[in-house]
């Protein structure tokens, strides 16, 4: 069974030698990697060019313009042959075992179309220093097959596993067959768990392995995922709405999926104000905090915020941060909302102007 390994590169001479030894030193041979370096201005190209020459399996191509993430990984998935797909970004690392392990489970069981292990997220300031890890924790272990998703979804959303794209192998059949792709609009951020959702949506059998096989280092002077761009909010209300496609499927009679759904929303909501709208660099003005509010609105709370007194009352019991969030959207009244996630923003000692 070969593996496709897509990695775009963008700059990243200084991990680059580091990262591509850690697919070199897999256990498992019958990989291709497949390099595409989006215009870099650094020694990247040389650097990955330089192993393919000793390297076969390693292959090369460079974009004549810059296409961002979603565009490389596009590029990549046209020129693979593996049956599978992995992802890496040019500064993480592989386990030894990542291949070896989890194509033995798709060997064992070769119905699966997705298969997500375990990660680590490793955040490194800018001395290049370690100051925070976070290790995937999974409730629901093993093989989910057909409608089972849907029963056990919000359980493994709780898990992160589903934000993420490198920490995973997905059948190519299934994502030719589906049409399924990088939304190449998407520029910064949440084009991760937009492609998650498609190919879970469009799985018949899933595979979750708990153990810890990919290194995913979270670098504040890089990071995206932190700065402000009015394309990120846009990006995650596209990702909310994939998401909404696999609700479809969820009873949504039972009070724990009701109970979930609500803070996925929440979650969601507060990524795009807090994280956003009030990031400290956001200069919008109160028209355009509002536009984005009515967007959220017509798109998420009319159509899928839906509480009740039993609900409440869990929240109050169980987590008194989404307790409140809850209380301040379910008025729908943007004056409201605007002064609570201001405040909520000062509060975090932030800088507003």
């Amino acid at each position: 069974m070969k593996i496709s390994i897509i990695m775009p590169i963008y700059n990243s001479a200084d991990y680059l030698k580091k990262t591509i030894n850690s697919i070199i030193n897999q256990t498992y041979q019958n990989w291709e990697l497949i390099a595409i370096d989006d215009c870099s201005s650094d020694d990247s190209y040389q650097i990955v060019k330089s192993f393919s020459h000793q390297d076969s399996r390693i292959k090369v191509y460079r974009n004549q313009k810059n296409l961002g993430i979603c565009g490389n990984r596009n590029v990549g998935i046209s020129h693979a042959t593996g049956q599978y797909l992995a992802f890496c970004d040019d500064d993480d690392l592989f386990n030894p075992n990542l291949l070896q392990d989890n194509v033995a489970i798709l060997k064992k069981n070769p119905q699966i179309d997705m298969l997500k292990f375990g990660r680590e997220l490793i955040s490194v300031n800018n001395n290049n220093q370690i100051f925070k890890k976070n290790a995937t924790k999974m409730e629901i272990t093993g093989l989910i097959k057909g409608e089972k998703k849907y029963d056990k979804y919000f359980l493994i959303r709780q898990s992160d596993i589903l934000y993420n794209l490198w920490n995973g192998l997905y059948r190519k059949e299934l994502l030719i067959k589906e049409k399924i792709n990088f939304d190449e609009e998407m520029k910064y951020g949440s084009e991760d768990a937009k492609f998650s959702y498609q190919v879970y949506l469009k799985s018949k059998n899933i595979y979750l392995n708990p153990q810890i096989y990919y290194y995913h280092y979270k670098r504040q002077i890089s990071s995206t995922s932190r700065k402000f761009n009015i394309n990120k909010i846009y990006s995650i209300l596209k990702t909310c709405e994939t998401e909404f496609l696999i609700w479809q499927n969820i009873d949504f009679q039972n009070l724990e999926n009701q109970y979930h759904r609500i803070i996925a929303i929440n979650i969601n909501i507060n990524n795009i104000m807090h994280n956003q709208v009030f990031h400290p660099h956001s200069k919008l003005k109160y028209q355009q905090r509002k536009a984005i509010y009515e967007k959220i609105k017509k798109q998420i709370l009319d159509k899928h915020y839906l509480t009740n007194k039993e609900i409440i009352k869990k929240l109050r019991h169980n987590n008194r941060k989404h307790y409140i969030v809850t209380k301040v959207l379910s008025l729908k009244n943007y004056y409201f909302i605007d002064i609570f996630y201001k405040l909520s923003a000062k509060i975090k000692n932030r800088k507003w102007k």
